[in-house]
């Protein structure tokens, strides 16, 4: 079973205080990798998958991302979503709008993180995540990165034992799978959810702990775009 997806939500509202003084009059997702915003790198695999509607959800000097969205690609049909207090998390900031979700992605969307670039593969590992999440048996799939991969280097997350993934417990060393930031999400998930903050991990786990946790390996470069040391690295990247 396979699922054709419908829209995408993107995680935008964040300060990005790792970013120290290069998001003080700049939100993170408009920082420029090769002369591009960041958070251009997730609409065009968004556009690729022929999803004209996403989400966006807004908070740290959110008006620059949504003009810089609105001019850059006047075709989407952008839904931007104001979160209504600071610090809601990515759970919170999904959870807010969910109501408006759940009639347009009955049988799941997709969530990026908007400070995640990784080269794509072939076919696409987003078709290869559709085309395996199977929504009467999983209720959140994600995308998972070989560390080996990861730059700048870091530790995983995930471990993957018996088919089944599971995350790190305090104490454990040397995982092997980091979570990528992309993830497809049945809107159930959200049943019972408080309109408050909250992370999407909370709902990771729930998952992981009911056996409907899923995943899909990606074996391209990875960058995780997150601090300075990690912008440098992207920028000098010959693979972007």
């Amino acid at each position: 079973m396979s699922i054709t997806p419908k829209i995408a939500f993107i995680l935008a509202a964040g300060r990005g205080k790792r970013m120290a003084h290069l998001t003080d009059d700049c939100p993170k997702p408009l920082i420029q990798v090769k002369g591009k915003a960041l958070i251009d790198y997730v609409v065009e695999k968004v556009k690729a998958l022929g999803i004209k509607t996403c989400f966006v959800n807004l908070y740290y000097q959110g008006e620059k991302i949504e003009k810089h969205l609105k001019e850059t690609y006047p075709e989407m049909d952008f839904r931007f979503v104001w979160d209504w207090c600071a610090g809601l998390e990515t759970g919170g900031g999904i959870e807010q709008v969910i109501d408006k979700i759940r009639p347009l992605a009955p049988d799941g969307f997709l969530v990026f993180n908007s400070d995640t670039i990784w080269t794509d593969t072939n076919p696409s590992v987003l078709s290869k995540m559709l085309s395996e999440f199977n929504s009467k048996t999983t209720d959140i799939m994600l995308l998972f990165e070989p560390k080996e991969n990861v730059l700048p280097p870091e530790d995983g997350n995930y471990f993957i034992e018996n088919g089944k993934p599971h995350r790190q417990k305090p104490g454990e060393k040397d995982i092997p799978y980091l979570y990528a930031g992309t993830q497809i999400v049945h809107p159930r998930v959200f049943d019972g959810a408080p309109h408050a903050p909250f992370t999407i991990r909370d709902l990771f786990d729930k998952a992981e702990k009911n056996g409907r946790l899923g995943y899909v390996i990606h074996n391209g470069y990875f960058y995780h775009v997150g601090t300075p040391e990690g912008l440098e690295i992207a920028n000098n990247s010959k693979e972007l």
